[in-house]
């Protein structure tokens, strides 16, 4: 498997590199987060289409979400959804 400095990056990135000392280093790298994120709102919104069409303020408030413990409640949830009433109901 071919692994580049990048995807290296993100798999450290918030975990905390401990030396000699007791000198921490917690790498950030900035969007990884926020990439993470987009993905799970992206995963939400392509379960709840599957239901029916999705009204733009429930999208957008999908797409707003930057809590991920919210974000990953709502896949699980979307993906039990029998209606767009009872994902938003249950939101």
């Amino acid at each position: 498997m071919y692994i580049t400095k990048q995807s290296a990056f993100c798999r450290l990135a918030g975990k905390p590199l401990f030396f000699p000392g007791g000198f921490v280093i917690v790498l950030v790298v900035p969007g990884v987060g926020e990439g993470r994120n987009l993905g799970k709102a992206a995963a939400v919104m392509a379960l709840l289409e599957e239901l029916g069409a999705l009204p733009e303020e429930l999208a957008v408030r999908i797409e707003n979400e930057s809590d991920p413990e919210i974000l990953d409640r709502w896949v699980r949830l979307a993906a039990k959804a029998d209606s767009l009433e009872m994902f938003r109901e249950n939101m």
